[in-house]
C-alpha cells in the first residue's frame, strides 16, 4: 500500500471534491440555471490539478513540472492529431450509425438552419456568420484547453505517470481512464450529465468505456510529448467538437453523442490502432521513469 499511497489519496481527494461540489450544486438547484452550471463545470475541471499539487506537495514531493507542466516544443503530429481526433470519432460514428439504420445528417443541416435564423433575426449576412462560425471552430479547442489543462495535469500528468511507474503503461492507461470516468459519476448520477436524468445509471457505465477509450489517445499524446499541454488541447477539442455529433447522429444519447456507445467504441478501436502502430515502430507506449524525467521521445 505504501507504493500506492499518493495515488490512492489523489484519487479519493479528486473524486471526493467532485462529489462534494456536485452535491452542493444539486442542493442549491443550480441544475436549473445553465449559466451557473457551466461556470461550476469549468471550475470543477481544476479539481484534478489542485489535487495533484496538494498530493505532490505533501506526499510525492517531486514538483509539478515533473509531470509535464511546462511549455513544450512544437510537435506537428500531436497538434494536428488533437484537432482531427474528435472529428474522426464523429464522422466514423456517423457511418456506423448509417450502416445500422440510425438517422444520420452528415450536412449538419440543423446547425446551419440555426445560423440562418440568427442571421435573419439580427440582419447579419449569412455568409459572414458562417465565416465566424468556422473561425470559432478553430479557436474553440485553444480556449477550451485552459480548463482542460486543469484536468490533464491530474489525469495524464500526475496520475498516469505514477501509475506507469507502479503497474506499467498499458494497465496505467486503463486504470487512469476508469478513475477519470468515476470522477464524472456525481455529475452523471445527480444531473444526467452528457445523457439524460432517466438514463443516468446506464450512462455512467457507458461513460467508463468512453473515458478509457479516449484515455488511450490522450495518454499517447502525453507519452509522445512528455507534456500535458497537448492532451489538454485534445481534451479541449473533444469538448468543443463532440457535441456536433448530436446534430449528425440523431438518436438517443446513450447510443449516440456526445459520449454514447458509438463514439466510445470508435474511440476504443482507434486507441487499439494507435497502440498497434506505436508498437510496430518499436516499444509501443513503453516508457521508463528515466524517459519521463528527461523528456525523451519514445514514439
Amino acid at each position: 500500500m505504501g507504493r500506492f499511497k499518493d495515488i490512492a489519496v489523489y484519487s479519493v481527494l479528486s473524486i471526493g471534491l467532485m462529489a462534494l461540489g456536485s452535491f452542493m450544486l444539486y442542493l442549491m438547484g443550480v441544475q436549473e440555471d445553465l449559466l451557473w452550471l457551466l461556470v461550476a463545470l469549468v471550475a470543477f475541471m481544476f479539481i484534478p490539478s489542485i489535487s495533484a499539487v496538494v498530493v505532490d506537495k505533501f506526499l510525492t514531493r517531486r514538483g509539478i513540472r515533473r509531470y509535464g507542466a511546462f511549455f513544450p516544443r512544437f510537435d506537428m503530429l500531436a497538434f494536428g492529431s488533437a484537432y482531427v481526433y474528435p472529428w474522426l470519432l464523429v464522422l466514423i460514428g456517423g457511418f456506423i450509425a448509417l450502416v445500422i439504420g440510425l438517422p444520420v445528417d452528415f450536412t449538419l443541416s440543423s446547425v446551419f438552419e440555426g445560423l440562418k435564423v440568427i442571421a435573419d433575426e439580427y440582419s447579419v449576412p449569412f455568409e459572414l456568420l458562417v465565416a465566424y462560425f468556422i473561425i470559432g471552430l478553430l479557436v474553440a479547442p485553444l480556449i477550451n484547453s485552459i480548463p482542460a489543462f486543469g484536468e490533464e495535469l491530474g489525469w495524464r500528468g500526475f496520475l498516469l505517470d505514477r501509475l506507469i511507474e507502479e503497474i506499467g503503461v498499458y494497465k496505467a492507461i486503463i486504470v487512469s481512464g476508469v478513475i477519470w470516468g468515476v470522477w464524472h459519476f456525481p455529475l452523471i448520477l445527480l444531473f444526467g450529465y452528457n445523457y439524460t436524468y432517466e438514463t443516468r445509471f446506464v450512462g455512467a457505465l457507458v461513460f467508463l468505456i468512453f473515458t478509457v477509450s479516449l484515455g488511450i489517445f490522450l495518454s499517447w499524446l502525453k507519452i509522445r510529448t512528455k507534456n500535458v499541454l497537448y492532451p489538454a488541447l485534445a481534451h479541449g477539442a473533444i469538448n468543443a467538437y463532440m457535441g456536433y455529433g448530436t446534430y449528425m447522429v440523431l438518436t438517443d444519447k446513450v447510443i449516440g453523442y456526445p459520449a454514447g456507445i458509438i463514439p466510445s467504441l470508435v474511440g476504443l478501436v482507434l486507441g487499439i490502432l494507435i497502440m498497434l502502430r506505436a508498437h510496430s515502430l518499436g516499444g509501443g507506449f513503453s516508457c521508463g521513469e528515466e524517459d519521463l524525467l528527461k523528456g525523451q521521445r519514445t514514439l
